[in-house]
């Protein structure tokens, strides 16, 4: 006997969401392509639905096709045909829709391209903000050492003031000071 997947089990097999699985099942069964049916009328998948499931999410994927394309080409695979004639075919026979879905590929491409360079803008505008911000800040660190240089000389400048002040008023103390002495002695003494 058969292991049958109701939809739940199918989108686990695969790992992708029931919604997508039934998504999935509604664009197979448009194109074509029937499932069984369980006797309360329920869909169930066989062992080869799942592989179905399975080419389709890989042309996908990997090969980059539209989902309609993709359903598409995995019925021819799984029914047997070789999907490389059918690709040829499909150029050869349908050239309308061969073009269109380059020209979709080909716009999806430039898009891409287009949201690349933007992101590459804006990093690029980034940069140059941090840039400045880091000039500003080195500026802002020399004019703070500049200070300090200053800061450091002028109270050289007022310490040595400070200290030629203090030794002439000392010195204009004890000459006031000695005059006054010898002054006194003298007068008192007579020297």
């Amino acid at each position: 006997m058969e292991v049958e997947y109701r939809l739940k089990h199918l989108a686990e097999e695969l790992n992708i969401t029931e919604s997508a699985a039934r998504k999935y099942y509604g664009l197979f069964e448009e194109n074509g392509h029937k499932f069984d049916r369980n006797k309360q009328s329920y869909i169930v998948f066989n062992r080869q639905d799942v592989e179905l499931f399975k080419k389709m999410i890989e042309l996908r994927d990997e090969q980059g096709l539209k989902l309609q394309d993709a359903v598409q080409r995995s019925i021819i695979i799984i029914n047997g045909s070789d999907y490389n004639n059918h690709r040829s075919d499909l150029s050869i026979n349908d050239p309308v829709n061969y073009m269109q879905s380059l020209n979709d590929k080909m716009d999806d491409i430039k898009n891409l391209l287009k949201e690349q360079n933007e992101v590459i803008h804006e990093q690029r505008q980034f940069m140059t903000k941090q840039q400045e911000t880091i000039e500003h800040l080195k500026n802002y660190v020399d004019e703070q050492k500049e200070q300090k240089l200053l800061k450091e000389k002028l109270e050289e400048e007022i310490q040595q003031k400070e200290e030629e002040k203090e030794e002439q008023n000392s010195t204009s103390l004890e000459e006031k000071t000695g005059e006054k002495k010898k002054g006194f002695w003298s007068r008192l003494f007579g020297y």
